[in-house]
């Protein structure tokens, strides 16, 4: 039962990488580490323990053990996984620690012109913003991600950001934000509001500019505004 479960997977990975959620692309990795158990229900435990799978690739061997389902060998595959991550990958690289718009906005381009699909990066900030962590989300389709609010809210409980700033990309090439960008933002800042962290800017790219909600037509404050009248 368990191996045709994996063949499913893996044929979904195959057909298209887009339709894996994060979930499944946890337990695909566990399909090395726990070769002969059943790792969905692995994989939504250390989501839900670490917020997201960057927060699982993150995490100590030692806490990796504490969820149930995680021996010493698994913990040292996700840790080993993460570690290679962090050191040779380079996603976001480019953009500086210290956020700011203007000192972000090339890099941002620079980073988000090679999807070929709509994105959206989620930066986590200090109290000095200064950026602490980065999770990109995909959507199954090219032209659209939607944000589940729950994993939104897992994310802030494991992240614990005192600020947070929105990236997406807009593959038509018009970096003003639609009706639909609107209201994905005032929901997600009402996750936010309720967790007492604030939103810094969220910013449009596309292959050649870039928008930015905190400096163009007080976009962001009157957001902000219907969110916490919503939350009254």
């Amino acid at each position: 039962m368990h191996e045709d479960h994996r063949k499913r997977l893996r044929a979904k990975l195959a057909a298209d990488e887009n339709a894996i959620n994060e979930y499944e692309a946890l337990e695909l990795l566990l399909f090395t580490a726990l070769p002969r158990v059943n790792t969905n229900g692995t994989a939504h435990r250390l989501i839900n323990e670490f917020g997201s799978i960057e927060g699982v690739l993150s995490a100590p061997i030692e806490s990796l053990k504490q969820v149930d389902g995680i021996g010493e060998a698994a913990a040292a595959f996700l840790a080993t996984i993460g570690l290679i991550t962090r050191k040779y990958a380079t996603p976001c690289d480019n953009i500086p620690l210290d956020f700011d718009f203007r000192s972000a906005r090339q890099p941002l381009i620079d980073e988000f012109s090679r999807f070929k699909q709509e994105v959206f990066l989620i930066l986590f900030l200090n109290r000095r913003q200064k950026i602490v962590a980065k999770r990109f989300i995909t959507g199954h389709r090219a032209d659209k991600v939607d944000i589940d609010l729950n994993e939104f809210t897992s994310m802030i409980v494991a992240q614990k950001p005192a600020f947070v700033v929105f990236v997406h990309n807009h593959l038509s090439g018009n970096v003003h934000p639609s009706a639909a960008d609107d209201r994905a933002t005032e929901k997600m800042y009402m996750v936010l509001a309720l967790n007492n962290v604030e939103l810094l800017d969220h910013i449009i790219v596309s292959k050649d500019s870039a928008y930015s909600y905190y400096y163009n037509d007080d976009r962001l404050n009157l957001i902000k505004q219907r969110a916490l009248e919503a939350l009254s």
